[in-house]
């Protein structure tokens, strides 16, 4: 298997094993679904598969409000609420697998560690979220930040050394548009 000539790899029985558990579980919840006919049926489609757990803080329900395709990439305009829009992009093979199209509802993730906070507002309009400071630690040398949007929608992230942030204060989170994954939900 693999390499430019031949390879080498082989799959351990331990490997082997964790196949073949896999295709168990596959046929039998096949054979589950389709004794109650929800086979097929996409609400239904995900009983039973494993829950995806992820050191992504960050996860907002959003509405996919627009798609415009480029040339290597898709681009996605995003609703978390009704005053908050987040960009996102990805490629057209992502887009393609995950049959994204408007009116979709997706998760838009982000890790905190790519979430600048601060008491001004950045020096760009695209993926700012505007809320009140519920945690905020280390003033001195910076450190993590939560925000509560109006929409009660929680956004953690990192700010600046002396930021002089403080609980109840308004605040301004930065997500890059390339800091943001979309996920769909079960």
């Amino acid at each position: 298997m693999g390499g430019t000539a031949g390879g080498g790899t082989r799959l351990t029985a331990v490997g082997k094993d964790v196949l073949e558990i896999a295709n168990e579980l596959a046929r039998a919840r096949m054979e589950v679904l389709s004794r109650y006919k929800l086979q097929g049926t996409p609400n239904y489609l995900n009983i039973g598969a494993s829950t995806l757990r992820t050191s992504m803080r960050n996860q907002f329900p959003a509405t996919i409000k627009t798609i415009k395709l480029g040339s290597a990439l898709v681009r996605l305009i995003l609703e978390i609420d009704d005053t908050h829009l987040l960009r996102a992009s990805v490629t057209k093979e992502s887009a393609q697998l995950l049959s994204l199209r408007e009116g979709l509802q997706v998760l838009a993730l982000s890790k905190a560690t790519a979430v600048e906070i601060a008491s001004d507002m950045p020096n760009t309009t695209e993926n700012v979220l505007v809320g009140e400071v519920i945690h905020s630690e280390r003033a001195a040398h910076g450190g993590e930040c939560t925000l509560r949007l109006s929409s009660g929608i929680t956004v953690s992230g990192f700010a600046k050394a002396q930021h002089g942030l403080h609980i109840n204060d308004r605040a301004f989170a930065h997500i890059p548009a390339v800091a943001i994954v979309i996920a769909l939900a079960g």
